[in-house]
């Protein structure tokens, strides 16, 4: 068994026991403070790609918590393959986060979401894909031509 799927295990298992909550395994995991970021992403793309989604989110959150974009982007993704009650809610969270980091993804990611919300949120989707679409990326270019083309569905 390899480490991560010991750690995933031990983390699942406090989980369960209630003696670790979503968003503390970076300090309450013992061992888990000592692996890098790097590491714990490792370990959680492990998780992910063994179908582990609940393991998976456990450790991008460490990670993200930490400060990593990619963990970020990888958790608000994960949230949304996820069937939590509060999943949007999280992958809008990490998004935003990724995306004040300048993340282009996220950007587009939470344009997407927000568009699919609700006619509101329009604004602040326009300004993420402007954003996105100022540094290059293809789709928020298109877009903000589909949502300049048909106003009225935006």
């Amino acid at each position: 068994m390899s480490l991560g799927r010991i750690l995933c295990a031990a983390c699942g298992s406090l989980l369960m026991l209630g003696l670790l909550l979503p968003g503390e395994a970076n300090s309450a995991e013992p061992g888990l403070s000592d692996l890098s970021i790097v590491e714990i992403e490792a370990i959680a793309r492990e998780a992910y790609d063994a179908g582990e989604l609940d393991e998976a989110i456990l450790f991008w959150n460490a990670a993200a918590n930490r400060g990593s974009v990619t963990a970020m982007v990888s958790l608000a993704a994960a949230y949304e393959e996820s069937s939590v009650s509060n999943a949007t809610a999280m992958a809008k969270k990490w998004y935003r986060a990724a995306a004040r980091h300048g993340d282009v993804i996220a950007m587009v990611s939470l344009a997407d979401i927000l568009l699919d919300q609700s006619p509101r949120n329009r604004i602040e989707a326009r300004v993420l894909l402007r954003r996105a679409a100022e540094a290059g990326n293809a789709y928020a270019i298109d877009r903000l031509r589909s949502i300049d083309a048909s106003p009225s569905t935006f």
